[in-house]
């Protein structure tokens, strides 16, 4: 699979922020009264053109996508062909000794045969 372009930026993690004021403002009462709450970050900002795939690179990933589902689609039904025709192959191999250890056993169905 092609390697996607990569633009590495240093941001705050403010995930851990996030949670603590989701849990502080449903639980105003879990701090405790010597406990002080820690400045807030200053909001996260991207610029838009990192985050941004242009139509061409989105239909070229699509394209290989697609024929990479193709090739496994096509394996796929090889390898069950080929199952296929094994268990076929293994049932009349079973049905043809049922039928050989019939007519030595002296079964009359066989002998009438």
């Amino acid at each position: 699979m092609k390697q996607a372009k990569s633009f590495a930026v240093k941001l705050p993690i403010t995930f851990p922020s996030l949670i603590t004021e989701i849990i502080l403002s449903q639980h105003p009462d879990i701090m405790h009264p010597d406990e002080i709450e820690s400045k807030k970050p200053h909001p996260l900002s991207l610029d838009y053109k990192l985050l941004v795939a242009t139509k061409d690179d989105v239909l070229a990933e699509l394209m290989e996508i697609s024929k990479a589902l193709g090739e496994t689609i096509k394996v796929s039904t090889e390898r069950k062909i080929h199952m296929d025709n094994l268990i076929k192959s293994m049932t009349q191999e079973a049905t043809e000794r049922e039928e050989k250890g019939g007519d030595e056993e002296g079964n009359p169905e066989a002998e009438a045969n």
